[in-house]
C-alpha cells in the first residue's frame, strides 16, 4: 500500500469542531487502523472507482464507522472529534488513486458549496414534499433503529446491513467504540429488512439516502459525503438545533415549523 502521509494535512483542513465528551484509550489506534487497512483493502481487491468508494462512504453507509454518542476519540496520543474519522480514510482513497491534496480537499469544497448554492430548490423541494416527510418522521419515531440507509446497492438498519441480498454485520470487537470493523459475519435481518421497506421506499420518493434518529431531532440526508451532508433536520422539542459531534452545521434554513434545511461539514 502507498504512503499515507496525506491523511493528517486532509482531514484537519475540512474537518473542525469542538466537543466536552471523549474516550481515551490506547487501544483505539489499533481498533481504528484495522477498520482503515480494511477500506482500503476493499478498495483495492474489488478495484473501486473513485466514485464507487465515495458511493459507499456516505454518511452512515456501508463504510460508516464514526462511533454514536461519544464526541471525542484518542487517536495516535490525541483527542480527536469523531467527525474527523471518514476523512483520515478518504486521506488514503485519495492518496490510492492519486489525488493531490488540493484536488481531494477540492472535491469535498465543491460538494458543500452546492448544498448553500441549491438553497431555494431544497427549500421548494421540502414544501412539495412536506406531507411526505410528516410522514416519513412518524414512522421512524415509532421504529427502533437510531440509524437507517437506503440507496440502490445497501441497505442498512444499524448494525445490519443488506448488500445485494446478502445479510452482513460487522463484528465488533468488545471495548470498540467504533460503529464497524474489519470483519462482517452473515446473519439473518430478513424480518428487519422487511419491516422496513416502507421506509425504504418512502426515502426513495423522497432522494432521502440516511436517517439518525436521536432523542432531540431526526435528521434525513439527501445528499452525503463523508461526514458532509445536507437534507432537512426535524426538532423534535421545538429548539433550534446545535451543531453535534455527527453534524457540524455550517448553515440552517428554517423551511416549517421545526423543520430545517441544513448544510454540515
Amino acid at each position: 500500500m502507498k504512503n499515507y502521509s496525506i491523511l493528517l494535512i486532509l482531514a484537519l483542513s475540512i474537518t473542525g469542531c469542538s466537543s466536552s465528551k471523549t474516550i481515551p484509550s490506547s487501544d483505539t489506534d489499533e481498533y481504528f487502523n484495522s477498520i482503515f487497512q480494511y477500506q482500503m483493502s476493499y478498495i483495492e481487491d474489488n478495484q473501486l472507482t473513485f466514485q464507487e468508494y465515495i458511493h459507499l462512504a456516505k454518511p452512515f453507509g456501508q463504510f460508516e464507522c464514526r462511533p454514536f454518542g461519544i464526541e471525542k476519540i484518542e487517536l495516535q496520543g490525541t483527542m480527536e472529534p469523531i467527525s474527523i474519522l471518514p476523512n483520515y480514510i478518504y486521506g488514503g482513497a485519495a492518496n490510492y488513486f492519486d489525488f493531490p491534496v488540493d484536488v481531494a480537499q477540492g472535491i469535498v469544497k465543491v460538494f458543500n458549496q452546492t448544498g448553500f448554492s441549491r438553497l431555494d430548490y431544497n427549500v421548494r423541494f421540502y414544501k412539495d414534499n412536506a406531507s411526505k416527510f410528516d410522514s416519513l418522521a412518524h414512522m421512524v419515531q415509532k421504529m427502533d433503529a437510531r440509524v437507517i440507509f437506503a440507496d440502490s446497492l445497501v441497505q442498512r438498519v444499524d448494525e445490519c446491513i443488506n448488500i445485494n441480498g446478502e445479510h452482513l454485520k460487522y463484528l465488533i470487537p468488545e471495548g470498540s467504540p467504533f460503529s464497524a470493523s474489519d470483519s462482517l459475519e452473515k446473519v439473518d435481518c430478513l424480518d428487519i429488512f422487511n419491516e422496513y421497506q416502507a421506509c425504504f421506499s418512502l426515502m426513495e420518493s423522497l432522494t432521502v439516502t440516511s436517517i439518525f434518529v436521536s432523542d432531540k431531532f431526526l435528521a434525513f440526508i439527501t445528499h452525503g459525503m463523508l461526514d458532509n451532508s445536507r437534507g432537512f433536520l426535524v426538532s423534535l422539542d421545538g429548539d433550534k438545533i446545535q451543531s453535534t459531534p455527527l453534524f457540524n452545521f455550517a448553515g440552517q434554513q428554517e423551511v416549517d415549523s421545526n423543520v430545517y434545511y441544513f448544510v454540515a461539514f
